[in-house]
């Protein structure tokens, strides 16, 4: 699948980039970011800004999906433009701000029949699935409660 990246503005989106680079089934078409400076960080970061515009980026038709790292109250818009031009979205938690973007958001994806996923990378680490399996071993006898924060 070939995606694209629509905002860069915060760090977890630097993480599924990079996952997206190793992973043999994905390529990374480029991305967007709209401020100069956070464009210019992610640049030195190694990330392809190649896409001068968002509109540019939705309208590239090799673009299959879409992550969203920019500005939290961006991002319900910009889900809601991928999917209006027949894109998967992923985005960086939270996917939108308002109840009014996600009823859009969720009505949109049930029509084109896309997908849209937020970002769960913790899922793939080596430490997490070390406690998955230690869990489900059932060494620890009857589990009431996992919670795991960010940190």
């Amino acid at each position: 699948m070939n995606i694209a990246f629509a905002g860069l503005r915060h760090g977890h989106i630097f993480v599924l980039h990079e996952m997206a680079l190793r992973h043999p089934e994905y390529t990374v078409t480029g991305a967007w970011e709209a401020d100069p400076a956070a464009r210019a960080a992610a640049q030195e970061k190694g990330v392809d800004c190649c896409y001068a515009t968002l509109e540019a980026l939705l309208a590239d038709p090799a673009v299959e999906a879409v992550a969203l790292g920019g500005c939290f109250a961006d991002r319900g818009g910009v889900a809601i433009a991928a999917l209006k031009a027949g894109k998967h979205v992923i985005a960086d938690k939270p996917l939108c701000t308002s109840p009014k973007e996600l009823d859009e958001i969720e009505r949109l994806a049930k029509a084109n029949g896309k997908t849209v996923s937020c970002m769960f990378t913790m899922r793939y680490e080596k430490r997490i699935n070390g406690a998955k399996r230690l869990f489900e071993s059932g060494a620890l006898g009857e589990i009431a409660a996992i919670s795991f924060g960010g940190q």
